[in-house]
């Protein structure tokens, strides 16, 4: 985020609206070919951009150590491994709730949704007791 949308945000004058670009350097899946429609060069444009190794860079400029970076690493991955077990321990909302406050007022379209959705999964779970 710039210094100037931070500041904008942390002076109580609310959210800035920032534009990003994005790019997938690796496969979509293990069965994608980047190489079948993009050339090296494009590749090799995003890659010198990426964030992480530009900001690993500049810290390693600024005197960072690998043993600090060995650090980020272990944290990094601790940090991963945290979000992994409490995401995995989440409990499934209810169907339903995908279905609710989507407009203020109750909404025909919705309800025919959600009866659509509850007679197909009614549908896949017996499909998988048979």
């Amino acid at each position: 985020m710039s210094a100037v949308a931070t500041e904008h945000a942390r002076s109580g004058q609310g959210p800035a609206f920032i534009e990003a670009e994005t790019y997938r350097i690796g496969a979509h899946t293990s069965s994608d070919d980047p190489t079948r429609y993009r050339e090296d060069d494009e590749l090799a444009s995003w890659v010198a951009r990426d964030p992480i190794t530009r900001s690993e860079a500049y810290l390693r400029s600024r005197g960072a150590t690998d043993a600090q970076f060995a650090e980020f690493d272990a944290e990094g991955e601790q940090i991963a491994a945290d979000i992994r077990a409490r995401t995995s321990a989440l409990v499934a909302p209810p169907m339903a709730a995908m279905f609710e406050n989507v407009y203020r007022e109750p909404h025909p379209r919705i309800d025919e949704q959600l009866a659509w959705l509850t007679d197909y999964e009614a549908g896949q779970d017996a499909g998988a007791h048979a």
